[in-house]
């Protein structure tokens, strides 16, 4: 068995945050959201995206590596909520590779985020879809509790 091991992403790791973010959101949220809310950018563009997050220094973008291949990352922020203050974080993204779903890197992940976030915040918010059944099963198997959002 692999070991699992979690570290800051670097730009080189961008186009695989990407195919991950668009095979687990097509997965994920086929049955919630209409096809064209699924991938409303290319993965080119994703990748550009990921890139500029990468290197965003109020952002820690974290990628889940087994073998050399990254399997799933984790993106924190400051809290986008317009009525957040400054000592509050956000977990804006998690996404596990669909293969490696129910495997614990998702779990993995959190734990290493919510590490990094105690430094830099006092609170943390995650937002998840009300329809959106699977990630608020996962998070709740986690111990954590998150607002839900309707789309």
């Amino acid at each position: 068995m692999t070991t699992v091991e979690v570290r800051s992403a670097d730009r080189g790791d961008a186009a695989a945050i990407a195919a991950i973010r668009d095979a687990a959101a097509r997965c994920a949220y086929a049955d919630i959201l209409p096809p064209e809310r699924l991938s409303p950018v290319t993965p080119q563009e994703w990748a550009h995206r990921a890139a500029a997050l990468v290197d965003d220094p109020d952002t820690v973008m974290l990628v889940a590596v087994e073998s050399d291949e990254v399997i799933g990352f984790v993106c924190v922020s400051p809290s986008r909520d317009d009525d957040a203050y400054t000592a509050v974080g956000e977990i804006q993204m998690l996404y596990v590779a669909t293969d490696r779903w129910r495997a614990g890197v998702g779990a993995l992940l959190l734990k290493a985020a919510e590490e990094r976030m105690r430094s830099r915040f006092e609170q943390a918010t995650l937002w998840v879809l009300t329809a959106n059944t699977a990630a608020r099963r996962f998070y709740r198997r986690v111990g954590r509790t998150m607002s839900a959002r309707r789309s």
